[in-house]
């Protein structure tokens, strides 16, 4: 019986999450290793501390449905699909988007995502972004580049 009740559970966990899209990822400040671009996707390598929010229906209406949830990226591998930037990012340009993206290679970054995830021993290893804005740390009031 019990095992019924948890196998319910984590299918309504992953239903949620699934209908949202995956779960929202925000990071203030990211390592950006090393970005890759073609005509059709970008994929981000990215190192640092992020924040998750995940759908928690057992939280009272008045706090939201969302739960944070503290973690870390190691050599995260993030996928942004051209469609996907496009309709999701607000950046009706893919070659500008690209190049902000390679302009961020090598430093700090500020990353808002949203998508599927891949985790990993308590890490998150990859993401399909599906919603995706990013730029200079500095820009966003966090710390200074090194």
């Amino acid at each position: 019986m019990r095992f019924a009740i948890l196998i319910g559970c984590l299918l309504v966990f992953v239903t949620q999450s699934a209908f949202a899209g995956g779960p929202d990822l925000h990071a203030k400040a990211v390592t950006v290793n090393q970005v890759i671009v073609d005509d059709t996707k970008m994929v981000l390598i990215l190192s640092g501390p992020c924040e998750m929010f995940l759908i928690d229906l057992s939280l009272p209406q008045a706090q939201g449905t969302a739960r944070m949830v503290r973690s870390d990226l190691k050599n995260c591998v993030v996928t942004i699909v051209r469609h996907d930037a496009d309709a999701g990012s607000g950046y009706t340009n893919w070659k500008d988007h690209c190049d902000k993206a390679k302009s961020l290679e090598g430093k700090q970054a500020w990353f808002d995502l949203q998508g599927p995830i891949t985790v990993d021993n308590a890490k998150i290893v990859s993401m399909q972004a599906r919603a995706s804005g990013f730029g200079v740390t500095e820009a966003r009031g966090g710390a200074p580049q090194p």
